[in-house]
């Protein structure tokens, strides 16, 4: 797994949500939340 930035992850984790929100959750998206979120700490 790519490591990123406080910054990138954050951005990713905003982004992330407006995603979620949209799809109503897909497998994919909540990954992606999971490793934005370790990366910035949560």
């Amino acid at each position: 797994m790519p490591k990123l930035t406080r910054e990138q992850g954050i951005e990713l984790l905003e982004a992330s949500k407006k995603q979620l929100e949209k799809t109503e959750g897909s497998k994919e998206t909540l990954e992606v939340l999971l490793l934005a979120g370790q990366s910035v700490g949560y």
